[in-house]
């Protein structure tokens, strides 16, 4: 299986605590694309119908053993170990700044990257969420990318600059490219991989 993911917006370094709340604007742009992406073929065939009997109307998806509960969301990641997946991702990263420029406003690339991977897995515990923040109402469950980031196994990035005035200069617009990969065929994965 492969898509494409779209982010335009701050992408600042890593190493402080507000970057806390920047993964998670992150997420929840990235959460709506993979919510359609949930309902189209092959995934929709997972995706468990609405129920009365259930908590919040939809079950999690039938390959998705429960959601991850972690402070007041329910993560539902579509690349996860028990699956037997990876994920190889390619990145085109437009920035406000020359192509070439590893180290600027912004940070160097590689800690703004480690941002970005942070804000694709789920996160792995409340800590890692901005204070007491709560779900909107298309956000349960909550779809991210990957249930570790460890499953990102090959990234290629490209980087070149950004032909738009932008106010802020942790502004990126970030074209990703997303192939799924199986570490072992399974009845379970076969349509995701196959």
């Amino acid at each position: 299986m492969e898509f494409r993911l779209l982010y335009e917006g701050p992408l600042p370094a890593d190493g402080k605590s507000s970057k806390r709340e920047a993964k998670h604007q992150i997420r929840r742009k990235i959460h709506p694309q993979l919510q359609i992406l949930w309902d189209l073929e092959p995934l929709k065939y997972y995706k468990a119908k609405p129920r009365p009997d259930h908590p919040n109307n939809y079950p999690p998806p039938k390959y998705v053993k429960n959601p991850h509960r972690v402070g007041n969301f329910n993560f539902i990641p579509l690349i996860t170990e028990d699956l037997n997946l990876v994920v190889e991702i390619n990145i085109l990263l437009l920035r406000p700044e020359p192509a070439g420029l590893l180290i600027a406003n912004g940070g160097d690339i590689d800690n703004r990257l480690k941002v970005l991977f942070d804000s694709l897995r789920m996160p792995t515990g409340s800590s890692e969420l901005p204070g007491e923040t709560k779900p909107d109402k298309n956000e349960d469950p909550f779809y991210c990318l990957v249930e570790d980031d460890k499953l990102i196994t090959n990234v290629s990035v490209v980087s070149d600059r950004l032909l738009k005035e932008v106010k802020d200069p942790l502004t990126v617009s970030l074209f990703i490219y997303v192939r799924v990969k199986g570490t072992m065929l399974t009845g379970r994965n076969i349509a995701l991989i196959g």
